[in-house]
């Protein structure tokens, strides 16, 4: 019973997660803080902190077990096995907190929440987390508080979190100057909370001021396997097609699809679509970016360096699977059917798009045959289409990519005044896995304070504006188009 309220702190924080962007989010979120405060100062304990996190990830991510099922193509055992090792092995970090916390406490004098909250931010920032959950995401509709993260971590505002509750929390023990403590803390946090505030009224005066573009997003609700159908290719393309026809009838000046709109291997060398196989909406009178693959074929050098990779003798059977690099990309394409800009995914998914360690154990890919081959993008430049006047610099991000801050800021700082995120979470429907990545995305929004397309297959479509608010959606697990203008700011 003595780790019990690690357990509720868990069950609270992952109910947080089930209801993003919401007001019972943001209050489940502080009741899971103050929670995990109590059950630190109550009882510290190592295998507390580790049980957090295993409790944490098993109740908020269920939905991954299926998923590796689906998309890496696993029998149900093996994704159940590897789902308990990404819970054991993402429980680590708190692990890790709870053994910094401990130091700390025993050779600083320093207020115990400061230290908790300082543990918590260092073991955050220095693990690798597959999603990267953290005690703020909780607060999205918190504005002036989450406001904070254009200029500092997501993660030191989960310390600041820790740090006001276990402010209250000793104040509910009865500790020593707990009083006169809670009232500089919160002194502190509503001084922050002011500086957000104030940098909120500036960044809308940005916004009023910038041009705008009319977008439309099509959400064509093709169902996981669907879409890997090479048959259905022409079937899917005609929906996007028609709901596109909409969407431009309805005033949009560009279009957007999703990822794996199309999943015909695009030559890297093709620049000239229109009349080709690989056109994938010859009518199309304004520009469109959409999701699609994309190869070419190396160079002697680079396949001698793939092979020297292994570990083992280099199977015979994939000698062709190495002649080529394959890209998960997204295409722009102008009204004339040319292409005029792309860009490669950079941030690969374990399992889905790539195996671990089979570049130097190739024969683990029979394992997983369903699993992608993918090789990594390498740049950031973003896309620029030009539309009467107004530039449009599209930073692409690619499914995951939108829930990791350095490929925004890259593409930012390279110009971009426009984020857009071309997502295929089919994999993860019917569960709660598309509402979390609406989450995790909506702080990139609020990182660089620019406007945020999400563009997916089957949910959330979603506009986002630079304070990370939700403006605009399509229904999940529903074939539609939105159009709206949105404001570039730069």
């Amino acid at each position: 019973m003595k780790l019990f309220p690690y357990i509720l702190a868990a069950l609270l924080t992952a109910s947080a997660f089930h209801m993003p962007e919401t007001a019972y989010s943001m209050f489940l979120g502080w009741a899971a803080v103050i929670t995990f405060c109590f059950a630190v100062r109550s009882n510290l304990s190592l295998w507390g902190f580790f049980l957090f996190g295993v409790c944490t990830h098993a109740l908020g991510m269920h939905w991954l077990t299926r998923t590796l099922v689906n998309f890496g193509g696993f029998p149900d055992a093996i994704g159940a096995l590897l789902f308990t090792l990404y819970c054991l092995v993402s429980a680590l970090p708190y692990l890790g907190a709870g053994i910094i916390y401990r130091y700390l406490l025993a050779r600083s004098s320093l207020f115990w929440g400061i230290l908790l909250g300082a543990a918590y931010f260092l073991a955050e920032v220095t693990s690798w987390r597959m999603f990267p959950w953290t005690f703020a995401h909780t607060q999205i509709i918190f504005t002036p508080f989450v406001s904070l993260v254009e200029f500092v971590p997501l993660e030191l505002l989960s310390a600041v979190m820790i740090f006001v509750a276990s402010r209250l929390v000793s104040l509910r023990r009865n500790e020593a100057e707990s009083s006169r403590g809670l009232a500089l803390t919160f002194g502190f946090f509503f001084g922050l909370l002011a500086l957000g505030g104030m940098r909120s009224q500036a960044v809308q005066a940005l916004i009023d001021k910038a041009p705008e573009v009319k977008v439309g997003l099509v959400q064509a609700n093709i169902d996981a396997f669907t879409v890997n159908d090479a048959s259905k290719r022409e079937e899917n393309l005609a929906r996007y097609q028609s709901l596109s026809a909409e969407a431009v009838q309805a005033g949009a000046e560009v279009l957007f699809w999703p990822e794996s709109s199309d999943l015909t291997f695009v030559p890297s060398s093709e620049l000239i679509l229109k009349n080709t196989k690989f056109d994938v909406y010859p009518e199309a009178e304004v520009p469109l970016i959409y999701g699609t693959l994309s190869y070419r074929e190396r160079t002697t050098a680079e396949i001698e360096q793939k092979k020297s990779m292994s570990q083992i003798p280099f199977p015979a059977d994939l000698e062709k699977e190495i002649k080529f690099a394959s890209y998960n990309a997204v295409l722009a394409r102008n009204s004339q059917g040319v292409v005029v800009g792309n860009y490669y995914k950079q941030g690969l998914m374990p399992f889905g798009e790539y195996l671990p360690f089979a570049d130097y154990y190739p024969t683990v890919r029979k394992l997983s045959p369903l699993s992608g081959n993918f090789d990594r993008g390498e740049s950031s430049r973003p896309i620029r289409i030009v539309l009467q006047g107004k530039e449009l610099q599209i930073g692409a991000l690619i499914c995951y990519e939108d829930i990791v801050s350095s490929y925004s800021r890259k593409t930012v700082a390279a110009g971009a005044n426009l984020l857009v995120n071309f997502t295929n979470d089919a994999w993860y429907d019917p569960s709660i896995a598309s509402l979390q990545h609406q989450l995790l995305a909506q702080f990139r929004a609020i990182e660089t304070r620019r406007f945020m397309l999400r563009v997916t297959n089957t949910g959330f479509t979603t506009v986002v504006d630079p304070h990370g608010r939700t403006v605009q959606l399509l229904q999940p697990l529903s074939s539609g188009h939105l159009v709206t203008a949105v404001k570039l700011v730069q």
